[in-house]
């Protein structure tokens, strides 16, 4: 919240720029909530209210339909009824309305802090008079103020923010902070004017400040940003090119995290079939056909370690819904995409058991992807423990290294 006083409510240099109905004011050293002054309200008769307001000149400026919150401190030996008030005014100071906020009966001979009141300016509000209230007070009766405190709660503008993982192959957290509960929010990735709806990043209502979502299919070498539609406003990153290290493919299941690294050998052709049908009538042919469907073929692939092997064979049976997403260093439009893996065929390189190259031949058939209500794989509590179990510390050093859970969901825990 900003401060928005122009008086700053303490009272310990006076009490000049503020005004009493139902009694009157005036700077008392009797008693201070904070430092060494307070503003005495003395009741005279016996008014249905009492209360201190800030002057005219005092009055700060605010913004129509914008939040603010109020808030007071008070003392009294009487066991008095009291609450915070904003009186509203136009430019021409012809007041509006007024704004109370809950009542509480003071402590007697107790500093008590009133309920802070929040309220929107009206549509034709200029400036704001706040402080105080007390409802019927005795004749006579003394109620001290202190620390009278006016600020703008509109809540601060959403924004995105991403985090690059140094984990093989890379992927981002997209973090859009400062949400409203009840916002209605869709995290996109935008590569080349294309939007894509983040897997796990679309949340209708929002019931927290914050949403954080994995993006681990992104395309490498080429520029991408996000944009988060927040109800009917938008929030965009700087585009920035991402990488992927070590020269050679990805082979990855997004859902699973499984990856492999390899190299594409040879993939020389992609079939396309249509549905059709064909009838022959009289010595002529009949066709109904469709459009060309999604390509397949054979691609040959390399890996030259046990360990890659090991890894690309455990990603094909382990694959969601048998499909992976293929994407190169610089990327490649005809061959970077999802397919699903109907068959497979290993080949050595030699015969003697020394060689740990392998030739894969995998039969691969376009796709769209995975259904759009898999969440993409990221950090688990599995990760944080091992993290924790090193030479990085234990649980005890969390709170410290993190301390919020927005923290620990953005954490690099490699």
């Amino acid at each position: 919240m900003v401060d928005i006083r122009i008086d700053d409510g303490t009272f310990e240099a006076n009490a000049n720029g503020w005004f009493s109905q139902g009694g009157t004011k005036a700077r008392s050293t009797a008693q201070a909530h904070s430092g060494v002054a307070s503003c005495l309200l003395t009741v005279t008769g016996t008014p249905s209210q009492a209360y201190i307001r800030t002057l005219t000149a005092f009055c700060p400026p605010v913004t129509p339909f914008q939040q603010y919150t109020f808030g007071a401190w008070a003392r009294s030996a009487s066991a008095l009824t009291m609450a915070v008030s904003a009186d509203w005014y136009t430019a021409g100071l012809s007041q509006i309305s007024t704004s109370t906020g809950s009542t509480v009966v003071l402590a007697p001979n107790t500093w008590t802090k009133l309920p802070d009141l929040t309220a929107a300016a009206p549509a034709t509000a200029a400036i704001v008079s706040y402080g105080a209230t007390t409802f019927s007070p005795g004749a006579g009766t003394s109620v001290y103020f202190d620390d009278m405190t006016a600020d703008d709660a509109t809540p601060p503008p959403a924004s995105i923010d991403v985090i690059e993982q140094d984990v093989w192959p890379p992927r981002l957290l997209v973090t859009v902070s400062n949400l409203t509960p009840g916002d209605a929010v869709t995290i996109y990735r935008v590569v080349a004017g294309q939007r894509t709806a983040l897997r796990g990043g679309s949340v209708d209502p929002a019931v927290s400040s914050a949403l954080v979502a994995v993006d681990a299919e992104l395309p490498f070498g080429v520029p991408v940003h996000y944009v988060a539609a927040v109800g009917d406003q938008e929030y965009a990153t700087a585009p920035a090119t991402y990488q992927l290290p070590g020269g050679l493919a990805a082979f990855t299941d997004a859902i699973t995290g499984l990856s492999a690294e390899g190299q594409i050998t040879r993939w020389p052709d992609m079939s396309f079939d249509r549905q059709a049908s064909v009838s022959r009538v009289r010595g002529r042919n009949v066709a109904v056909v469709g459009p060309l469907g999604d390509g397949e073929g054979d691609a040959e692939l390399y890996f030259e370690t046990a360990v890659a092997n090991q890894q690309f064979r455990t990603l094909l049976d382990a694959a969601t819904e048998g499909i992976i997403q293929i994407r190169q260093p610089g990327g490649y439009g005809d061959v970077d995409g999802y397919y699903a893996t109907t068959a497979a065929k290993r080949t050595r390189f030699s015969q003697d058991g020394t060689d740990d190259r392998r030739l894969w031949t995998v039969h691969l058939v376009q796709v769209d992807g995975w259904p759009e209500h898999l969440e993409a794989a990221g950090y688990s509590y599995a990760d944080l423990a091992d993290f924790y179990s090193s030479a990085s510390g234990t649980y005890a050093d969390l709170a410290d290294d993190q301390p919020t859970y927005l923290a620990i969901a953005q954490a690099e825990w490699a």
